[in-house]
């Protein structure tokens, strides 16, 4: 339910995000999503507060695979991931095998946190697509 809600936070273009003068969360934008959205969201704050902790306290190799994810579910624009995946039609291949080994193990809602559904065996293609991209970063192809 939370990446349901906050999913659709993104697509009405508000952001979610943490203050830092006071390290709570703020919404960007509110009077672009629904009030039904809203009050959902009021209803599950805590949830949606925990869950953007865990993204935040997320190492480098799981943020980028979490904004692949968000990127590829249509909640999140990233361009930057976009160019990554035009580059090499391997990416997409490798992130296809990430996603099939997610749903044998489960996985069957992009509303669910997928990292409930992760094994070694996509821990090792979710290895390989970072060490990809940061080649590409390095690269600095557009």
């Amino acid at each position: 339910m939370v990446l349901y809600v906050l999913s659709q936070i993104w697509k009405f273009g508000a952001v979610i995000e943490r203050d830092k003068s006071d390290n709570q969360l703020a919404l960007k934008n509110h009077l672009k999503v629904p009030k039904p959205i809203l009050d959902d969201a009021a209803e599950i704050f805590d949830d949606i507060d925990a869950f953007l902790l865990s993204v935040e306290g997320m190492k480098p190799v799981d943020r980028f695979m979490w904004n692949i994810v968000a990127h590829s579910a249509g909640w999140l624009i990233n361009k930057d991931i976009e160019n990554f995946f035009k580059s090499d039609e391997t990416i997409v291949g490798l992130f296809h095998d990430y996603t099939v080994i997610l749903a044998r193990n489960g996985w069957v809602n992009t509303g669910q946190d997928w990292r409930e559904f992760e094994n070694s065996e996509s821990d090792k293609i979710k290895k390989e697509i970072f060490e990809r991209a940061v080649s590409f970063k390095r690269k600095g192809v557009k």
